[in-house]
């Protein structure tokens, strides 16, 4: 696997996965985010805990598609720390590193197996489109009746 995307971009979607990957999972695996790309164009990052999942697709220039699992705190807090100019995900041939380079940084990362990232669920049945200001306001109004803790 070979992408170039903008790191802005990555940023942003790796603070949004990021919530769904475990820092104190019961499998190691959870922690992890699926970096997966395709031919047309894009890359995307998902992350779960098993509870939730969540997927995100950004614009890229896919010079090889592939796949890996990479742990999600250490690529988001790398990314971060890039200079704001395009960064290159590179898998090597055996997948088990992601080099991660932009400008004059270059990085290597431990990546996992993809087989071993648990598969994510699929939507069923009709699903609808909600304005984010609307599903905002909703949320506020029910908010108040969830749990703080895990106790109650």
């Amino acid at each position: 696997m070979k992408v170039t995307c903008n790191q802005e971009r990555l940023t942003k979607a790796l603070g949004v996965i990021g919530r769904a990957a475990g820092q104190r999972a019961s499998l190691p695996i959870l922690s992890h985010v699926l970096l997966a790309a395709t031919q047309a164009g894009r890359l995307q990052l998902a992350a779960t805990n098993l509870e939730i999942s969540i997927c995100c697709w950004i614009s890229s220039q896919v010079e090889a598609g592939g796949a890996a699992a990479v742990p999600a705190q250490a690529l988001g807090e790398l990314v971060q720390r890039l200079p704001a100019e395009e960064v290159t995900l590179t898998v090597n041939e055996d997948k088990r590193k992601v080099r991660v380079t932009a400008g004059r940084v270059q990085a290597n990362l431990n990546a996992a197996d993809r087989e071993a990232f648990p598969l994510l669920p699929g939507i069923e049945g009709e699903t609808a489109q909600l304005p984010a200001k609307h599903f905002k306001e909703l949320v506020n109004q029910v908010a108040f009746a969830a749990a703080g803790d895990g106790g109650r």
